[in-house]
């Protein structure tokens, strides 16, 4: 009977392993893509390698040169990858069949659980609303205020495509720049820097901290 229990504790914790494993693999398969690259060398599977897995985990590392060497389509891999693995790719799956109007089972929800550190399974429902609704409003106001100051470097779209990369970036903590020379060209632009410092921190302190200064 305890070898039971332990066992059912411990799967949440392997599939939740298995899930993360499974995005390092299909990151390092896309971005080992010649459409991922824009450069005529291609880098070693280790460097690609250790980039999807910056992604994944969001650590900053970085030894590829990102607007340098990847082309936009793996930029955008590696954006996916900050945002669903930033935010907790149990969270995001488990929104995703909300909002397309599934039920989710008992495992994913277990799952969940895990992936939140929440005591309950209401309570890891309630967080994960709230979770994705603070991501979704930081990054929204971040992008907006990145895009008006990058529209006086670059077009409208580009300064889009920009603002977003940056804000979801910026919100995980996540290192990886779409910018050439990241912020240096904005160096003598003090408030844009003290705003993507600010966004950084609030993503940084987690969504219980500002979930509980939400609520206070």
């Amino acid at each position: 009977m305890q070898s039971r229990i332990l066992y059912s504790k411990a799967r949440p914790f392997r599939m939740l392993l298995a899930g993360y494993l499974f995005f390092i693999l299909a990151g390092t398969i896309l971005l080992s893509l010649p459409i991922a690259t824009k450069a005529e060398v291609p880098a070693s599977l280790m460097d690609i390698f250790f980039t999807t897995v910056s992604a994944v985990t969001t650590s900053g590392l970085v030894v590829l040169d990102t607007p340098e060497y990847f082309s936009v389509f793996g930029q955008m891999v590696i954006l996916v990858l900050i945002q669903i693995c930033g935010l907790g790719y149990m969270v995001f799956v488990s929104f995703i069949i909300l909002a397309i109007g599934r039920k989710i089972t008992m495992g994913n929800t277990m799952l969940l659980k895990e992936n939140v550190a929440s005591p309950t399974y209401g309570d890891a429902f309630h967080f994960m609303k709230i979770a994705v609704i603070f991501t979704l409003i930081f990054e929204a106001v971040a992008a907006v205020v990145f895009f008006f100051a990058f529209r006086t470097v670059y077009p409208g779209i580009e300064a889009g495509y920009h603002a977003v990369f940056q804000a979801v970036s910026a919100f995980c903590t996540a290192g990886f720049t779409s910018l050439p020379g990241s912020f240096m060209g904005f160096a003598d632009n003090k408030g844009l820097l003290f705003f993507a410092a600010l966004v950084s921190i609030c993503g940084g302190i987690g969504f219980f901290v500002l979930y509980d200064m939400y609520s206070y």
